[in-house]
């Protein structure tokens, strides 16, 4: 399957710069559900611009950080280490924005001002928050598909095939299955707010197809594409795999 995500970005409608101090207490909260909802805020010089990353210039800091990706996870195959490095990258995004979700605001994630730096978990910093108050659904939809895919999955999936063979397919399989993951992490409004978006976004062109929804309440779906966890040493099926079971190695 083949994704065309378009370069300019979608309309907003009326949607408007958001408080700034807004932006940073929905962040504060959404840190509370876990490691993958954070994204530091304030100076610093630590990291890799993730504009960079996603550049051709920035081609040996990306195969470097699937390779060191691979031999934490023990594997030689580094298409199974992208897979599984664009789902946890994924993660990382879908997460702040879920969490800032209830709060009504979208958190700004530019790749020239947000930093990656720390592979592991993976860090995310960047200088000032910054965002965006949508005023309806369809808007807030909108802005989460800029910040999230046309921002930054959709060039940093660009950029790992160019240094991994790996099928376009799988890397939206797995956009979609850390989108729904990161739902499950959240409760009460948070939880409400967030599955609503997330069923929205599923529905978007770059992630229509991807899966198949089981339910809507709670968030649960089945992938079409396997993210090839099964072939890190001590792995197996996800909950969401499409497959029935472990394939046979030759």
């Amino acid at each position: 399957m083949t994704h065309q995500v378009p370069a300019e970005r979608p309309r907003s409608g009326q949607a408007c710069r958001a408080d700034p101090e807004k932006v940073a207490a929905a962040l504060r909260v959404a840190a509370g559900w876990g490691p993958y909802f954070v994204i530091e805020t304030g100076p610093g010089g630590r990291g890799t611009v993730l504009a960079s990353l996603y550049s051709a210039t920035g081609a040996v800091d990306l195969t470097e950080l699937v390779e060191h990706h691979a031999r934490r996870l023990g594997t030689a195959e580094l298409r199974v280490a992208a897979s599984l490095l664009f789902q946890g990258f994924a993660a990382r995004l879908w997460s702040p924005v879920l969490g800032c979700a209830a709060a009504g605001v979208v958190p700004d994630l530019d790749p020239d001002q947000l930093h990656w730096w720390r592979a592991s978990p993976l860090g995310l910093r960047i200088a000032r928050a910054g965002g965006w108050q949508p005023p309806g659904r369809s808007d807030h939809t909108g802005l989460a598909v800029r910040a999230v895919v046309q921002d930054n999955l959709y060039p940093f999936a660009q950029a790992l095939r160019r240094v991994v063979r790996i099928a376009e397919g799988l890397l939206w399989g797995a956009a979609a299955s850390a989108l729904v993951g990161a739902v499950q992490m959240l409760q009460g409004d948070e939880l409400s707010a967030a599955r609503d978006l997330a069923a929205e976004v599923l529905e978007q062109p770059a992630l229509r197809g991807t899966t198949i929804l089981l339910d809507r309440d709670p968030l649960r779906v089945r992938r079409r594409s396997c993210c090839l966890y099964y072939r890190v040493p001590g792995g197996g099926l996800c909950g969401d795999c499409p497959l029935e079971r472990v394939p046979r190695r030759a």
